[in-house]
This record gives structure tokens, sequence and C-alpha cells, in this order.
């Protein structure tokens, strides 16, 4: 039996595919947020640390310990995004919630509650992909992302990794942190929520390591970005 474990369901992607696969298959979101109410949503702060958490993940375990036999694919979605008058503590937390919390809950229950893991799906961006970027800790924790996805495939042959390169996806998010462009051609580009969920799903299906483009039209506009820059 398949399972999954979203970390990142409040709203945007993670609560889309949250809602698709929870259709079909057993499936527990983890969020930040303790005023959403869902029962398989489970609270869990990842600007804490886990020795400060023993509530949250005894509930967690609670229900996992359930579903020992089933076989988890779990997606690291919880992203927080660089502000202006950031502090220095600020820019530690978007590094913990992006990446560091996330992978030590996975940490967690793949070696304390032991539940059984198969397939882990990391979701970087294609700011990680930029020489510069207004964003600078958000970036640096989609970077991480990158580096663990080699470090998994060079060192654990038992998992398997997906790592998606995002570009622009029509979120909530995507709006309150992106520049509006009137660029007739970059205003198009963005993907509709719906459909990229859809084909992010249809993706985490398949039992092979890969890194994922989407949409591609990003990585195209990259790659000739890098030419022109030569």
């Amino acid at each position: 039996m398949k399972g999954f474990i979203i970390i990142g369901v409040s709203g945007g992607i993670g609560k889309s595919i949250f809602n698709k696969l929870s259709n079909d298959y057993f499936t527990i979101g983890i969020t930040s947020k303790n005023n959403i109410k869902h029962e398989n949503f489970f609270f869990y702060s990842l600007s804490d640390k886990l020795s400060n958490q023993k509530k949250s993940l005894d509930k967690i375990n609670s229900e996992l310990k359930k579903y020992k036999d089933y076989d988890f694919t779990i997606l690291f979605n919880s992203t927080i995004y660089d502000k202006k008058d950031d502090t220095l503590a600020d820019k530690n937390k978007i590094l913990e919630v992006n990446f560091f919390n996330q992978i030590s809950l996975f940490k967690y229950l793949e070696n304390t509650i032991k539940i059984n893991i198969s397939k882990i799906v990391f979701f970087s961006s294609f700011e990680a992909l930029k020489k510069q970027s207004k964003m600078r800790y958000y970036r640096l924790s989609k970077i991480l992302y990158l580096d663990e996805y080699f470090y998994i495939i060079k060192n654990n042959k038992n998992l398997i990794v997906k790592l998606f390169m995002l570009g622009g996806i029509k979120t909530e998010s995507y709006f309150k942190n992106s520049k509006i462009t009137n660029n007739i051609i970059l205003k198009h580009l963005p993907k509709d929520l719906n459909k990229a969920s859809n084909y992010i799903i249809s993706k985490i299906k398949s039992d092979k390591s890969e890194i994922i483009y989407y949409p591609k039209s990003y990585y195209f506009l990259y790659l000739i970005n890098r030419i022109l820059k030569k």
C-alpha cells in the first residue's frame, strides 16, 4: 500500500496536491499553521527545533504507527520568502523552515518512527540557478535541495528522489512574491495551479530518480539567457 506525507499544505501547490492524492491514497499533511483544521492535517512548527515539539510528534507518531506496512512518499513543500527588512534571525528562519527542519522531520520519521520511506520529493526553484537574486536566502535554501539530491543519489541507492525545479505557478504566494510583468510573453509563462499539481502527481508516481523542470519554458529561457551572457 502507498501513502503520502506532504510538508506544507496550508495553501498553493501543497494543498492542491493533498486534495488530489487524498482521493485515492492515505495522505497526511504537515502544517505550521495551527488554525487550519482537517482530520489528516497535523501541526508541526518548522520554525522550532524538533526537540521542542514532543506533543506534535506524538500525534504524528500515533497516526503513522497504524500504517507500518505502507510505503511512503514524502513531499518537502513548505516555503517562506525573504522580506526587505529581514533581520539575521529572519534569514536564519528561512533556511530552517525551507530546508533544515524539513530534513530533520524526515530523519525523525525514518529513524525514530521507522516508517517505510521509498521515495522523497524535493521542490527547488529556478531561482536557485541564478547567479544573483533579490530573494537571497530563499535561493540558498533551494540550492541546498539541489545539493541534497545529488548526495542521496550517490549515497543511498535504495531511495528514489525526485527534484522539481519550479518556475511560475499561479498561487497566492507567487503573485505576492513576484513582480507582475507587462511583457506579453513573460506574463503568460506561469502555469495554472490545477494543471501544475496534476503534472507533479503524474511525475512522482514513476519509480526513478530524476530532476524535473516545470514549466519547461522557464528552463529554455534559462538556457537562452546563459548563452546570451557568454
